[in-house]
């Protein structure tokens, strides 16, 4: 009997240490797991496809490049065309001065003075005679923030001009709304 219970330690100590391997296998690939996702988030990348000058100063500005003159760079399926734009891939955010054009799919098209844009948090803040267009409604006012997660858009500074066509028969139908200081939500822009 004692070399029965001898045999039933040994293998009890066994199932113990691979119950262990087991566990801390499983928890490896838990992680290996979570690093893909997170690379596969970080894949939104700024892609310039032209800029008459592009710089990259570490002392005066740390993770910003600077691109001036004719910029059209793309980002998560949108392009966007300005006049100088500042990037910062790290903290994911840009921004762009001077006749910014931005179309996204689907047709909708935006056109402001200066347009800032968070990536981490989805937001973008476009500023200086914004023009919204897409097909059947436009939105022109003075600034413009607009969530790209829940695609709700927040307009305000005085006046918003509100075109929508009714019907393909019916003349387009022209809204002139004043605001002073509630900002006003179109969703699904």
């Amino acid at each position: 009997m004692t070399i029965n219970n001898k045999y039933k330690n040994i293998f009890c100590g066994h199932r113990i240490l691979i119950t262990m391997i087991l566990c801390l296998f499983g928890l490896w690939q838990s992680q290996s797991l979570r690093a893909q996702n997170a690379t596969e988030k970080k894949g939104d990348k700024f892609y310039i496809d032209h800029a008459d000058n592009l710089r990259h100063n570490q002392l005066e500005m740390p993770d910003v490049m600077i691109a001036k003159g004719d910029v059209r760079f793309r980002y998560k399926g949108m392009t966007l065309k300005c006049d100088s734009a500042y990037f910062n891939e790290k903290s994911n955010w840009f921004k762009a001065f001077s006749r910014v054009h931005i179309t996204r799919p689907g047709g909708v098209n935006l056109d402001c003075q200066r347009l800032h844009y968070d990536g981490f948090g989805q937001m973008v803040h476009a500023r200086g005679k914004v023009v919204v267009r897409e097909p059947g409604r436009s939105l022109r006012c003075d600034s413009l923030d607009y969530n790209t997660a829940s695609k709700v858009a927040n307009y305000f500074g005085g006046r918003g001009t509100l075109v929508t066509m009714v019907t393909r028969w019916l003349p387009i139908r022209v809204i002139t709304i004043r605001k002073r200081m509630m900002p006003t939500s179109l969703v699904t822009l």
